[in-house]
């Protein structure tokens, strides 16, 4: 059993609900402390008709809205004086006992860990429900910092690590094929802190290649959440996406009386293809195309170039491009090319028919 004692200058503890009057319970001295303000992850909680306390140099404050803030529901039973908080579909909860200086961390219906506290859970207000905040936050990971000078108790998720972020990354992504790249450090995503994940291709990293996918994916370090592409990536296509392999052909006018280019796209799966791009009249400066990879937006997009020697005038021409294929549907897609450096259009709105 793992224990560890809390000693706090100032812990903050926690009330569940119900009316009444303040009693001693297990305190030797109470009084109202009605200028503390309680902040969870930068909001404001509202203690409501119930005023905070301050008890044995300990602040109390209401629990209800505070857990609530924090995604946790709580269960009350009378007859064993007992609290319990949980979050939805976890498998770990949280118990403290009336007049008891332990409190247990549950895993699967078994306790698994026991911790001391230097403060009692009492019931105060004849049935409400009082457990240290500091202890609580200590047992699932949360910070909780005391300000003097604005008498003010912030409670904050912990961020997580960039090891913890990549193993909730990899969980999202659900590939064994995709491999995930990034730098180390937090960035600014949304206007949170997050870890960035660049989706690489196992396959074209193992043969020389960077394999960028052109796809990154954000794991808030707040909470975990994963802003990205979601699940396996051969079950990412969907009816608005989805690429049909074959040979496409784009014409002169909406009448169709000239072939003049040719889109053919191969090797298709869930989350990408292989695509050549030719026109009639290219005269040996054309398009070459890596492999196209599935974007958040439902675009396909590819790095390459247009480059060649003209066969009339000689001239060597290289510019280096990026290529967006948007699906229109089963038997149309459009392609977008712009220059990789400057992001300027190169040719736009070319659609191809299958």
């Amino acid at each position: 059993m793992k224990k560890r004692v809390f000693a706090a200058a100032t812990a903050a503890m926690m009330a569940v609900s119900a009316l009444g009057s303040v009693t001693a319970g297990a305190f030797e001295q109470t009084s109202y402390a009605e200028d503390v303000s309680v902040y969870v992850n930068g909001q404001k909680i509202d203690n409501g008709q119930y005023k905070p306390i301050i008890a044995n140099d300990r602040t109390l404050v209401r629990l209800v809205p505070i857990f609530e803030a924090l995604g946790y529901s709580n269960s009350y039973d009378s007859n064993a004086k007992t609290v319990t908080f949980a979050k939805d579909g976890g498998t770990v909860s949280y118990k403290f006992t009336a007049e008891n200086y332990t409190a247990e961390t549950i895993s699967d219906g078994q306790a698994e860990s026991t911790y001391e506290l230097d403060v009692p859970a009492t019931l105060q207000y004849s049935d409400v429900f009082y457990v240290p905040l500091r202890a609580f936050c200590d047992m699932v990971g949360l910070n909780i910092t005391w300000d003097n000078a604005t008498r003010s108790v912030y409670v904050e998720n912990a961020l997580l690590t960039y090891e913890q972020a990549k193993e909730k990354a990899t969980e999202f992504v659900n590939d064994s094929d995709i491999l995930l790249g990034g730098d180390t450090a937090m960035v600014e995503h949304n206007g949170r802190q997050a870890y960035a994940f660049v989706l690489r291709s196992k396959e074209l990293v193992e043969n020389g290649g960077s394999g960028t996918m052109g796809t990154t994916i954000y794991v808030y370090a707040d909470n975990g959440e994963v802003d990205g592409l979601k699940g396996n990536s051969t079950d990412n296509a969907n009816s608005n996406n989805k690429v049909v392999q074959g040979e496409y052909k784009c014409y002169s006018n909406d009448e169709r009386p000239e072939c003049v280019g040719k889109c053919v796209i191969s090797n298709v799966t869930g989350n990408a293809f292989d695509v050549q791009v030719s026109y009639a009249h290219s005269q040996g400066v054309g398009y070459n195309i890596k492999t196209a990879y599935l974007q958040n937006d439902g675009t396909y997009v590819a790095d390459g170039d247009w480059s060649g020697t003209n066969i009339k005038t000689n001239d060597s021409y290289y510019v280096s491009t990026k290529f967006v294929f948007t699906v229109i549907d089963s038997n149309t897609i459009k392609m977008d090319v712009y220059e990789t450096e400057t992001g300027k259009e190169f040719e736009n709105n070319v659609i191809f028919y299958l």
